[in-house]
């Protein structure tokens, strides 16, 4: 099939062949110049001349006929829409001038301005008579299978279109789907880490302020070695004194707090906040008031505890937790001495009576430690230990002694006596196996009834009458520890007390003191001074 654009050609070269021919009959005389771009008027005009006019009119026809019925029904002929065949565009304004081409009686006069920049063309570049005998007689069919190609061509083209289309909104839809979801998570991240921070920041203020932590309980903190200050506030963290570990410890360093920690057991509250529990366990007080305490010969652990309180000094209770739950290291202190199940309290006996001066909430370890460190001084002075050993006996029972003879004796000069009468008995325990003193029945029925009214989990009155009461028949000697806390001059008396003719002795309503060597001589005494105390 020849080419579409030898059909373009070929309607020029007819169009310029009419215009020509106009020219001649219209001209003047003188026939006009011609350039030689137009030769192919010429030629045209020469075939004119031998096939006749009528024969123009008839190729001319035909060729107009066969176009138009190649051309492709444009169903909306008001759209300017270009139809597509082969490699050539063919627009509806051009479908009318070859309809008017076929309709025009002079074929010669065929006005078909198809391409108005085309420039004329010469006979030399007209097509060929095959060429057009070709064109001439493509047949329908021809066109419209290339019609229909381009038709399901355009059709692929609008599905794959609507199908890009349709993929592309999906893509659009679901990218849209997961910015959202990542903007709601994003935001959600936010928010938490926020009211986290709050959070964090609250506890962290509240650990130093103690904001709204008001407790009335206290929680026993006890340090028995040296440490330093992380694992001080891990401890306090371990008893829920703290919130922040983290922060505690950089705030601790903040204010420079070095590791010299008292030890001892302290009470401390959520209220004090860090700064106040550390300086407390470095057994600094927050305040200067300072307090003058005196503490008589023959004070109880119970009588000492209640002084304190009634002076704001610390707690009866903490003092007395203190006492129970603390290994205070001395040398006068053996370990073996806590372990005495037998014992009310072991440290009865070594809270040496004075005159202290305490700051007001002082901590119990410090208030126990003051006390026991004067009893060191005079246990040093006395030479405490040389003096027990070459009597034959412990720290603890020169303590225990020096005990009842401190609640015995009406004055300091009867401690001498009483402490020989004491010292014979335990000489003689076949003969005199109890010691029978009645002070050791007066703390039974005061001081240990009064303590178990305050902590009745530490015991009963029958418990420790086995072990106190030296009218009992269930032991011999000494009681199992000291029933108060004794003054130099008891402590002496025991350290100095030499052997006597006596064995019995007892006081008239006087407090003065009568002794005896035998029992009916004792009880000849007590009638005439009408005691009915033995000893």
């Amino acid at each position: 099939m020849s080419n579409y654009h030898d059909y373009d050609d070929l309607f020029a070269s007819y169009e310029r062949r009419s215009n020509a021919n106009k020219e001649e009959h219209h001209s003047d005389a003188t026939e006009r110049p011609r350039s030689s771009s137009y030769t192919s008027s010429s030629s045209y005009k020469k075939e004119s001349s031998s096939h006749g006019l009528d024969s123009v009119k008839k190729k001319a026809g035909s060729l107009a006929k066969s176009a138009k019925d190649k051309i492709p029904k444009n169903k909306n002929p008001e759209k300017s829409q270009k139809r597509y065949y082969g490699n050539q565009s063919y627009t509806p304004e051009t479908k009318k001038r070859v309809k008017k081409a076929a309709t025009d009686e002079n074929a010669a006069t065929v006005k078909f301005n198809y391409r108005s920049t085309q420039k004329p063309v010469s006979s030399a570049e007209q097509p060929s008579a095959d060429k057009t005998k070709d064109f001439a007689h493509a047949t329908k069919d021809d066109y419209r299978k290339k019609y229909e190609k381009m038709a399901d061509n355009r059709s692929h083209k609008r599905k794959t279109a609507s199908k890009s289309s349709a993929v592309s909104a999906e893509k659009g839809a679901k990218l849209k789907s997961g910015s959202f979801k990542k903007t709601l998570i994003f935001l959600i991240v936010v928010v938490v880490a926020t009211a986290l921070c709050t959070v964090i920041s609250i506890s962290c203020v509240n650990d130093v302020l103690a904001i709204n932590r008001h407790s009335d309980k206290a929680v026993t903190i006890t340090i028995d070695k040296q440490v330093d200050t992380k694992t001080v506030i891990k401890m306090l963290k371990k008893n829920d004194l703290i919130q922040n570990e983290l922060f505690c410890n950089l705030f601790a360093k903040f204010k420079g707090y070095s590791d010299n920690y008292e030890t001892g057991v302290f009470y401390l509250k959520k209220d004090m906040g860090i700064e106040g529990m550390i300086l407390a366990l470095k057994a600094t007080n927050q305040t200067e008031e300072t307090i003058s305490i005196m503490f008589p010969e023959g004070y109880s652990v119970i009588d000492i505890a209640k002084k304190l309180e009634a002076n704001e000094v610390c707690k009866a209770k903490n003092f007395i937790d203190t006492l129970e739950n603390y290994n205070f290291d001395y040398e006068f202190l053996p370990k073996s001495l806590k372990a005495d199940k037998r014992k009310y309290q072991y440290l009865e006996g070594y809270l040496f009576p004075a005159t202290y001066e305490f700051y007001i909430g002082e901590s119990p370890s410090s208030v126990i430690k003051k006390m026991l460190d004067a009893f060191k001084v005079h246990y040093l002075e006395n030479g405490f230990k040389e003096k027990a050993e070459k009597l034959g006996m412990s720290v603890d029972e020169i303590v225990t002694m020096a005990s009842i003879i401190q609640r015995e004796a009406a004055n300091s000069e009867q401690m001498a006596d009483i402490a020989s009468v004491l010292l014979n008995r335990l000489n003689d325990s076949g003969t005199f196996p109890r010691l029978e003193c009645d002070s050791t029945t007066d703390f039974l029925n005061k001081d240990v009834k009064e303590f178990l009214k305050i902590y009745p989990d530490k015991g009963t009155i029958d418990y420790y009458a086995l072990y106190y009461n030296t009218y009992n028949n269930s032991f011999e000697g000494l009681p199992a520890g000291a029933i108060c806390n004794p003054g130099n001059d008891a402590i002496k008396a025991v350290l100095n007390m030499t052997p006597s003719q006596y064995y019995y002795f007892c006081h008239d309503s006087d407090g003065d003191i009568h002794l005896a060597t035998t029992l009916s001589e004792f009880e000849y005494i007590k009638s005439q001074y009408g005691v009915n105390t033995e000893s």
